[in-house]
């Protein structure tokens, strides 16, 4: 098999399987047809819209201009070590063995995309302002609930209360009703299981959607659940490179047309019959990133664990 048809092959394997396990990124704006040379994302940003006046009795009116800002933003570069592959045209034959093969390095690569995508969505927010936040309020129990790595004190959990509270912030703030989100950690998750009564249970559990990956409703929002989500760092947000610091878990809630993600150039590499290896050996290249898509990120809410 040639290797411009190898190549164009697992290029498209990579690009179909990105989002696979963690279908919550999908529900944002796809920006990727704003990125110029696969590596950058340029949009507009609109500016506060022209005030509306009642019985306007002064004319002429005055004449104001929409400033409106421009964005750009860099993709972050996502590469796949080198692999080396015995048997390469055997393996290239059909999709299945092309999985086996690939299996645990997109496994890997999804999981850190998504962690940074998490992240670049929610990084220029602040864990100081409730315009973002909502602080967990389920009673402490010691250190029962305290999962985060570096956690101490005694840290409350994640209630049912909590989620009405995010979804009250939105409707106070004109966010639209629909198409709203609430992506939960594993702990948060099951933290808040144990918090609601079997009659909301029963409603939330309804909505379960294998195929989109939901796992629920409630209070307005489709809910999401993966190992981890986010950190809270003594008021800010850790990075997912954080070793240190990540003193409480923060789940995030939005809507979808509030945060966006772009994926730009996707590439495979081969070293074909490598003298050295005995064997062919295969790496890539992803660019994706993301970001809020309003300056003053409303649209937004961070479900922040605090003592």
């Amino acid at each position: 098999m040639a290797g411009g048809i190898q190549k164009e092959i697992w290029t498209d394997y990579i690009s179909k399987n990105l989002f696979k396990n963690n279908e919550f990124l999908q529900q944002s704006n796809d920006a990727s047809q704003y990125v110029l040379a696969g590596k950058v994302v340029h949009i507009a940003n609109a500016g506060n819209p022209a005030a509306v006046v009642r019985n306007r009795t002064i004319l002429p009116a005055t004449v104001v201009k929409r400033a409106d800002a421009d964005i750009t933003y860099n993709l972050d570069e996502f590469s796949i070590s080198p692999t080396l592959i015995e048997n390469a045209e055997k393996v290239e034959l059909s999709y299945d063995k092309i999985g086996d093969v690939l299996s645990d390095i997109m496994s890997q690569l999804r999981q850190d995309m998504a962690n940074w995508m998490l992240y670049n969505w929610v990084q220029n927010l602040t864990l100081s302002t409730t315009v973002n936040r909502v602080n967990w309020t389920g009673s402490a129990s010691g250190t029962t609930y305290n999962y985060a790595p570096d956690s101490t004190g005694n840290l409350k959990r994640l209630s049912v209360e909590d989620i009405k509270a995010a979804a009250k912030l939105m409707d106070k703030l004109d966010i639209p009703g629909e198409d709203r989100y609430c992506l939960l950690d594993a702990d948060a998750y099951f933290q808040l299981m144990d918090d609601m009564k079997p009659t909301t249970y029963k409603d939330f559990d309804r909505y379960i959607d294998p195929a989109t990956g939901v796992i629920g409703q409630l209070y307005g929002f489709k809910f999401y659940k993966r190992s981890t989500v986010l950190y809270n760092s003594a008021g800010t947000l850790a990075a997912p490179d954080a070793t240190s610091g990540r003193v409480g878990g923060v789940a995030m809630c939005w809507q979808k047309n509030m945060v966006e993600r772009a994926v730009g150039e996707v590439n495979f590499f081969e070293n074909l019959k490598d003298a050295t290896y005995f064997g062919d050996i295969y790496s890539g290249l992803v660019r994706a990133g993301g970001r809020n898509r309003r300056n003053d990120s409303k649209g937004i809410v961070l479900l922040t664990q605090t003592t």
